[in-house]
């Protein structure tokens, strides 16, 4: 009877199993996707409404530009609305960590990194689309000076744009609610200051557009950071 069925040896146990996972790891690797196929896929995911919803929003804004003739009134909404552009963002970029899946992703095939860095670059070419008709409109249809475009609307967007990257990496704000506070705090007080102080005939063009520029290096840095915090939390 023992003949017929000998014992097991642990150590072919071990050798058939060691072989089988490199064989499944081999074939998983064979099939992986590439990174058009990857970045498609990550788009897939994202809900299509926020998109939606920055058009719709650009759309109310060109089209008010062009009915108001006072031109400090119109300022005052670039202002605004810019900030409001990036604030629809939050419900996607907090989804991961509002639902807490990122230990889920952590362990999936790709890393949190490569997730994350897929949707920020889908979010990034949409946006940047989205950003250059409305500035080709605002410039050409609504007069609005490209000086003027880039101190009222997009020093505003850019600075919402690193409190919410600031916000997703941060301990102290733990859901998309205290992130979207945040930004409209900076919105009110962006209001306040631009209906109050000329700062523009204060400080002057080239003095904006260097805060721009610093602004937006920081918003580089801000982006960068997110993607380096999600890489250690997995």
């Amino acid at each position: 009877m023992r003949e017929l069925f000998p014992a097991p040896r642990e150590e072919k146990i071990a050798q058939a199993a060691r072989a089988s996972r490199q064989s499944f790891l081999q074939g998983e690797a064979g099939r992986s996707l590439s990174r058009a196929e990857f970045l498609i896929w990550q788009v897939s995911y994202i809900r299509k409404r926020w998109w939606v919803w920055q058009f719709l929003l650009l759309l109310f804004l060109g089209g008010a530009a062009l009915c108001q003739k006072d031109a400090r009134y119109a300022q005052h909404l670039l202002g605004v609305l810019g900030t409001d552009f990036v604030i629809l963002l939050i419900p996607e970029l907090f989804k991961n960590k509002a639902s807490d899946s990122l230990e889920i992703e952590g362990a999936a095939f790709y890393s949190l990194r490569q997730v994350y860095a897929a949707r920020i670059f889908a979010f990034g070419l949409v946006d940047v689309f989205l950003l250059s008709l409305f500035s080709a409109i605002a410039v050409g249809a609504a007069h609005i000076g490209p000086g003027q475009l880039l101190i009222h609307f997009f020093l505003p967007l850019t600075v919402t744009g690193c409190i919410c990257f600031r916000a997703l990496t941060s301990r102290w704000v733990s859901s998309e609610l205290a992130a979207v506070l945040l930004c409209l705090l900076w919105s009110a007080a962006w209001y306040m200051t631009t209906m109050y102080l000329d700062w523009q005939v204060a400080a002057g063009t080239p003095v904006w557009i260097g805060t721009l520029v610093l602004c937006s290096g920081y918003f580089l840095y801000a982006v960068q950071r997110a993607l380096t915090v999600r890489e250690a939390a997995a």
